[in-house]
């Protein structure tokens, strides 16, 4: 990972969005869009690869969960696991507070 490894304990919570527990025990809570659930299978699935994929890409944490939040409210709106994936494109959308755009 760039920076090295940094370990966190992650929990989802839905529609209110993660926690992120640091070893020390520092705990941040990032909220979750407000969308309307329309399928919530592949919401996991789609939060931890907007994580990872962010990590990877050498975001600090609050932005790697930000989008790992965003990713998880774009595929609860969508019918299906494949379709919940969210494109960049749609992603975009979703964090910049316009989470119905349907661009994925």
């Amino acid at each position: 990972w760039p920076g090295g490894l940094q370990r966190r304990l992650v929990v989802t919570l839905g529609a209110r969005g993660s926690l992120s527990f640091e070893p020390a025990g520092h705990c941040e809570h990032t909220p979750a869009p407000c969308v309307t659930v329309r399928d919530s299978i592949g919401a996991g699935d789609a939060f931890s690869a907007g994580l990872c994929t962010a990590l990877a890409e050498g975001a600090p944490w609050p932005d790697a969960l930000a989008r790992a939040n965003a990713c998880g409210a774009y595929a609860v709106q969508q019918p299906g696991i494949l379709e919940g994936l969210p494109r960049r494109e749609a992603l975009a959308c979703v964090l910049a507070g316009r989470p119905n755009a349907n661009s994925g």
